[in-house]
């Protein structure tokens, strides 16, 4: 959240929240972020969008959902960025539009978004951790 706000991303929306998609689809993800409008805050209920972020906690019964059903729904509505946070493996799955298959990111995350000034990054093992504890990652 830090980041969006500091860079004017958008805004994170928290689920249950309704993301309605180009195509018509809805969906409620984990988390999603949506773009500022005109510098302002989008409010709910939510027009047809395009987010810039989508992001699911990977669950047995979600598994293949995440991976298959949404992230092509996803590719399909030209969201950029589609993470799939895997607990088990302790991985990020990140899927992009064109991708046929997400990268595994297990190390060094590193997000650039168009229009911010800088990229967030992210030291994977750590944040794993700090979720096991209960502590903020560094």
């Amino acid at each position: 959240m830090p980041y969006l706000v500091e860079h004017r991303l958008g805004e994170v929306f928290l689920g249950p929240a309704e993301l309605p998609l180009v195509t018509g689809e809805r969906y409620e993800p984990d988390l999603f972020v949506v773009p500022l409008a005109d510098g302002r805050r989008p409010t709910l209920p939510l027009g047809t969008t395009k987010p810039i972020l989508v992001c699911e906690n990977l669950s047995p019964g979600s598994s293949r959902h995440d991976r298959i059903t949404k992230r092509r729904a996803f590719q399909r509505n030209g969201v950029p960025d589609y993470w799939i946070v895997d607990g088990d493996a302790e991985a990020f799955e990140v899927g992009h539009p064109d991708d046929e298959r997400p990268a595994i990111i297990d190390q060094r995350f590193i997000w650039s978004p168009a229009g911010a000034a800088a990229p967030f990054e992210l030291d994977v093992a750590d944040f794993f951790a700090s979720v096991a504890d209960g502590a903020p990652p560094a």
